[in-house]
């Protein structure tokens, strides 16, 4: 039900590659007592190396830092927050009495990967209820479909997201994969195996202060061969750089639980007197 007492906000997130950037935007509806629609758009510029998920929150966060800077706000008995993203409606509870009682850890013992950015929606929902003595309603809407508004805050999503500027809210650096195969969490089975590998992503999650890799396995004799998994570990490694580590056991988070040395391609030895010639 919708009535000039609800204040519906309605939104998006999106991201470009090759440079990568995210771009976000929002749509605040008010309704008349007659119940016809008055949309107020809002877009921003994009966030470098932003990712989908990070921007969808990010989205919803915004739109309920601005509702508070509205000068009818205090009129509003009920605050929606509209997103396409079921991440968001499957896991802002969590978010808010789960994760963040936990730490930022999930049940798993692995880290919540976007908890600066929940940490930010945590407080923004926080300030509207005190506010309001409500809790703001997150529901989800199917994208691209034929609701209008969400329609609105794609096209405002996109065009944020070509406009990058500043500096990144995350910083994650990438090298180029080998493997032919794709990421896909938890497909290398941990039991404490020594394993050579080669770091395709390094991010550091500042919440934990832990580092999260995406990985591929490139010891030819081990059953994982070139799959690709992410892990976290205490130990800061490059990106493009390979490792000899040993992993964390079965039943545990996948971590790095020691770093024995950087792994590097044998060199064939030269015959004993082998004679080395040196073209001019």
């Amino acid at each position: 039900m919708t009535d000039e007492k609800t204040l519906v906000m309605y939104t998006d997130g999106s991201c470009r590659y090759k440079p990568q950037s995210g771009g976000f935007g929002f749509r605040l509806v008010r309704f008349d007592a007659e119940g016809g629609q008055h949309p107020e758009d809002f877009t921003f510029p994009g966030v470098p190396g932003g990712n989908p998920t990070e921007m969808e929150i990010h989205a919803c966060t915004k739109a309920l830092e601005h509702a508070l800077k509205l000068l009818d706000i205090d009129q509003f008995e009920r605050i929606v927050v509209r997103t396409d993203s079921m991440f968001i409606v499957e896991n802002h509870k969590r978010a808010m009495y789960v994760w963040r009682m936990n730490k930022w850890t999930k049940a798993d013992g692995g880290p919540v990967v976007n908890a600066s950015f929940w940490k930010a929606f945590n407080r923004a929902m926080k300030k509207v209820s005190d506010r309001l003595r409500i809790l703001p309603q997150i529901e989800w809407v199917k994208g691209h479909d034929k609701d209008e508004h969400n329609r609105a805050v794609d096209k405002l999503a996109r065009a944020s997201s070509k406009e990058p500027t500043g500096f990144p809210i995350s910083i994650i650096t990438v090298r180029r994969k080998r493997s032919p195969h794709r990421v896909k969490p938890g497909c290398v089975k941990l039991y404490g195996q020594r394993l050579a590998i080669n770091i395709i992503t390094a991010q550091f999650l500042k919440v934990q202060r832990i580092y999260r890799y995406r990985y591929e396995v490139i010891s030819k004799k081990d059953q994982a061969y070139q799959l690709v998994d992410f892990i976290c570990s205490k130990h800061e490694l490059r990106a493009g750089h390979r490792y000899l580590v040993t992993l964390s056991g079965a039943g545990s988070a996948p971590e790095i639980a020691m770093v024995h040395r950087e792994y590097k391609k044998r060199q064939p030895k030269e015959a004993p007197g082998a004679m080395v010639v040196v073209k001019k």
